[in-house]
């Protein structure tokens, strides 16, 4: 079912612009882009955020289409997997969100602690939960230590394309028949 929905999405929404994803010499890119709702193993504090706190992903996620381009849909979720470059470490680092104004007071920005890895790919992904998360316009993630950016990723959430739905990505319905 997932491979339909990657199939319907590579279909529909444009593919991955570079010039909008930079990431500095410490840090190894993975896939950037769209992405289906996954388990939560739980929620960290995260007192600079719109709720107060951020999931953690159980297990691991993966794009179902590697696009900067996001339907703006109740429930989809987009954002960039990472890691540190072999030999650097780093004790943490900020997740800066940067979006639109969003809900009752109209926020702008959020932040969030993160513990990068050498190790293992780390994700940074945004979920539109609550309806008044989904607003369309441009929406950059940064990572930052020690007032160094280390990536940046522009996202523009927009209108979603007639016949996209959640449904046709993530549950596999089928756009093609």
């Amino acid at each position: 079912m997932m491979k339909l929905a990657a199939l319907t999405a590579s279909f529909i929404l444009p593919t991955l612009a570079f010039a909008e994803v930079s990431a500095a010499p410490e840090i190894v890119l993975g896939e950037v882009g769209l992405h289906c709702p996954y388990r939560t193993a739980g929620s960290v504090p995260a007192p600079d955020t719109a709720y107060g706190s951020v999931d953690e992903i159980d297990g691991d996620p993966a794009a179902i289409s590697l696009t900067t381009n996001i339907p703006a849909l109740l429930d989809m979720g987009f954002g960039v997997e990472y890691r540190l470059a072999d030999g650097v470490s780093l004790p943490s680092a900020e997740v800066q969100l940067t979006h639109p104004p969003m809900g009752p007071n109209g926020i702008t920005e959020q932040r969030w602690t993160t513990h990068p890895s050498s190790d293992d790919m780390g994700f940074t992904i945004y979920r539109f939960d609550f309806p008044e998360e989904v607003v369309t316009g441009k929406w950059t993630f940064e990572l930052v230590a020690d007032g160094k950016s280390l990536f940046k990723a522009e996202f523009d959430v927009i209108p979603a394309p007639p016949g996209i739905t959640f449904e046709s990505l993530c549950m596999g319905g089928s756009l093609l028949s």
